[in-house]
């Protein structure tokens, strides 16, 4: 900056060796001394820009007074100063808007990362919540249902305990859904049927879903149903999966399930819709009930 304004006060001066107000040439001098007296004020603090300022201004000014410049172009080159100083008032305000703009910004980042978060709580409370109605509470009012082998119990709480321990330690993303669908049936106290490829591809999440899913529409086909017999098919290809669980029990009204009952509404239809899926329940009261879970990807 020194180097700037001495340089620059050497031009002013030298307005004294080129005849330049004799030829009513100092125009350009002028404003070269002005502009550099404005941008000065946006890279130098307030003391630093007001002595440059006044340096380049007074040597452009006595330089012209020397030469004998008319009184108007000596008034002229004054104004330089108030140049300078508004642009400094108008960088100083800029300064403070550009700071409030970022302190808001930074406030508005900060409230969308804490949703985020708290979204993301939210979601990963909802799922364990999903999942203990799913298994424990499930198995737990099992035990009261009418069904002659009840051996079962001790098998299906162990895989809930597992089950629960894996939502509290990490994600489930080695969930194999057609063999976690053939272990399901197994395991039921009831004729189950199991018709499903070995394996079909489709990304963690909605294995995960759809498998939960299934797992409460087949719980539900046990405390629920009074069926004897209960029919899993599994179908898939490349970006698409259908598993539908069929019973021949009593089947309901899906009008009459009361809101205050999660396992349709939060277990099956949310989880599917958390992926981009969807459950449809076909069922009437003594016709048994299908329930029907399926995923396309775009």
């Amino acid at each position: 900056m020194a180097a700037d304004v001495t340089i620059m006060a050497g031009v002013c001066v030298s307005t004294l060796c080129t005849g330049a107000v004799e030829s009513n040439n100092a125009g350009w001098v002028r404003l070269l001394a002005t502009f550099v007296c404005v941008v000065c004020q946006w890279h130098t603090g307030v003391l630093v820009g007001t002595a440059a300022t006044l340096v380049v201004t007074g040597s452009l000014v006595s330089a012209l007074a020397v030469a004998g410049a008319s009184a108007p172009l000596l008034t002229a080159a004054i104004w330089i100063v108030v140049a300078g100083t508004l642009s400094r008032i108008v960088w100083v305000l800029l300064e403070r808007v550009a700071r409030t703009a970022d302190r808001v910004m930074a406030e508005a980042a900060a409230t969308r990362r804490a949703h985020r978060v708290a979204e993301t709580i939210r979601a990963q409370e909802r799922e364990f919540a999903g999942a203990l109605h799913d298994t424990a509470a499930t198995t737990l009012l099992m035990v009261g249902t009418e069904r002659p082998d009840t051996r079962w119990l001790a098998t299906q709480a162990r895989r809930d305990l597992e089950l629960l321990r894996a939502y509290a330690q990490h994600p489930r993303e080695d969930a194999h859904l057609a063999r976690a669908l053939r272990d399901l049936v197994e395991t039921l106290p009831l004729t189950g049927v199991f018709d499903g490829p070995a394996m079909v591809s489709v990304p963690p999440p909605v294995t995960c879903a759809v498998l939960d899913a299934a797992r409460e529409a087949l719980n539900n086909v046990v405390r629920h149903a009074r069926a004897d017999r209960v029919h899993v098919r599994l179908r898939g290809g490349s970006g698409w999966v259908r598993v539908t669980v069929a019973d021949d029990g009593c089947g309901f009204d899906v009008d009459t399930v009361p809101v205050t009952r999660r396992g349709v509404r939060e277990s099956i239809r949310r989880r599917l819709a958390n992926v981009g899926g969807s459950a449809t329940i076909t069922t009437r009261p003594h016709h048994g009930t299908t329930v029907a879970l399926e995923w396309r990807g775009e």
